[in-house]
């Protein structure tokens, strides 16, 4: 793949609210973000692809709250979404670890917001759900899940069965591709969707890798996030892509894309007209990026 050709990030310079690595933080690796309107606040969740999880209320943005779920290959986070919006999430773990096939389906798995304390917020739940069907290879499963409502997608659609709404996933093995899934209800058991209801490679704007994906309501916006690299003249250039979606009556449409401020993006979220990017960089990236820790961005009065 050549360097590419792509237009420039008209979001303005971002405040930071979190930069990982430190006494309150820890080493977090922001790998996807969500937002849960709990106890009267809006609060941002962060998934950190080594087994923790962290929140923050977007009102005072300073106090970051940080668990420890789990450790090993069953927590390695990479997603997080939620449904009802208000007192569970759905976090999302990368799956195909193993050296060669048959590879573990990459899975969601629901926790209640319980608020107990700072560092215990979360309760897992029994309800999980295996997603089959997408393309896996070692290392390179999923790296992003949203929920979409149906009332944002195609018309043409058929009726999800329960949850009014689909989940949009993404695998490294497939750049440039999101898996739709219709989930069956939760029912206290680890279930396994066979495959996905619908595949989606049109508009988005290339064979990138997806590395996170969240739906605002606010603008009725499917945001795509895509972190990827480029090889030229033996010289590698790492670079992250935002994209925005919405559907029509037969189809989703782009909004435009523009290529972010930052490589090693792998988190996107937005509230209220902000934007926020989480960034999880490898040591190639700081060094390109001139950044020594991994951050969250916040890009305020944003539109694509």
């Amino acid at each position: 793949m050549s360097s590419p050709s792509l237009p420039p990030w008209t979001g303005g310079t971002g405040s930071v609210i979190l930069k990982t690595n430190t006494t309150t933080t820890q080493n977090l690796e922001p790998s996807g973000l969500t937002f849960v309107a709990n106890s009267g606040h809006h609060w941002l969740y962060l998934a950190s692809d080594d087994g923790e999880a962290a929140c923050l209320s977007s009102q005072n943005g300073s106090s970051w709250e940080v668990q420890t779920i789990g450790s090993g290959k069953d927590y390695d986070f990479e997603a997080i979404t939620t449904v009802n919006g208000t007192t569970s999430v759905l976090i999302g773990v990368e799956g195909a670890k193993e050296s060669s096939a048959p590879y573990t389906n990459p899975s969601l798995t629901e926790y209640t917001i319980t608020n107990t304390s700072s560092t215990n917020f979360l309760s897992a739940t029994t309800n999980s759900w295996s997603l089959g069907g997408m393309p896996l290879s070692h290392n390179a499963g999923m790296e992003a899940c949203t929920f979409v409502p149906y009332s944002a997608c195609p018309q043409t659609w058929a009726a999800p069965t329960h949850y009014n709404g689909y989940f949009f996933a993404a695998v490294q093995q497939a750049p440039g591709s999101i898996f739709i899934y219709d989930l069956p209800a939760a029912n206290g058991t680890r279930q396994t969707v066979s495959t996905f209801k619908y595949r989606l490679d049109s508009p988005l704007v290339e064979a990138y890798k997806i590395s996170d994906m969240f739906y605002s309501s606010n603008q009725n916006t499917l945001y795509v996030l895509f972190d990827d690299q480029s090889t030229s003249n033996n010289t590698t250039t790492y670079f992250s892509v935002l994209q925005g979606l919405r559907a029509n009556s037969e189809q989703f449409l782009s909004l435009g894309y523009m290529q972010a401020p930052y490589c090693g993006c792998e988190g996107v979220a937005e509230y209220s007209g902000d934007l926020y990017l989480g960034l999880d960089q490898n040591s190639s990236q700081k060094t390109q990026n001139g950044l020594n820790y991994n951050y969250v961005y916040k890009y305020a009065n944003f539109s694509i």
